[in-house]
């Protein structure tokens, strides 16, 4: 509460060393070390905790973004592919799993399954904002589907016109799509949102 996160984090490992039977305190110390970008020591607790609590998708959840973050995609996806078996009855969950077992596809290559993994993350959430904006993204760096790109990213505009990420991407596809005039227009838009 007071915002001394190492501080907290140290007790909350101190309290882990002697019991680990509380889940709550598992997931207060992967909040800490995700918030401080401690990706190995969420990676080495996530797996731990794994161990006693297979059937948390939370768990899957932290592991395979720290792994995603460290571009280890083989381990981010095999931790998405099992969690997606323990969201339960949670679209919005469900939807944040594909697509990050999306980006995790796509960090090896293999569109197809990348693709896969959006689309069913937007026809779970169509309003699935990362997906909307890393697959319009992804598709326009292949130059494929262009159209599709473009409908995704146009939606992100629409609903956050200041948001300069989502202006960066929209721009990006209107120019791969050779709409100079529109991605220029849009850049300036960004320009001035920065």
């Amino acid at each position: 509460q007071l915002s001394q996160n190492e501080e907290a984090l140290e007790m909350y490992n101190e309290v882990l060393k002697r019991d680990k039977s509380n889940f709550g305190l598992w997931q207060n110390v992967l909040n800490l070390e995700m918030s401080m970008s401690r990706y190995d020591a969420v990676i080495e607790h996530t797996e731990e905790a794994l161990e006693l609590y297979p059937n948390q998708s939370s768990l899957y959840y932290y592991g395979g973004t720290a792994y995603l973050i460290q571009k280890n995609y083989a381990s981010a996806i095999r931790l998405f592919e099992q969690g997606t078996n323990f969201v339960g009855a949670n679209p919005a969950l469900h939807s944040v799993f594909y697509g990050q077992l999306g980006d995790a596809y796509n960090g090896i290559e293999d569109n197809e399954n990348s693709d896969k993994a959006y689309d069913k993350a937007l026809e779970i959430k169509p309003d699935n904002d990362h997906v909307l904006n890393n697959y319009s993204y992804f598709l326009s760096l292949r130059k494929e589907n262009l159209e599709v790109a473009l409908n995704m990213s146009s939606k992100l505009v629409e609903k956050y016109p200041d948001n300069s990420t989502y202006l960066d991407t929209h721009a990006w596809v209107l120019y791969v799509k050779g709409d100079y005039n529109e991605a220029r227009i849009k850049m300036k838009v960004l320009a001035e949102t920065v």
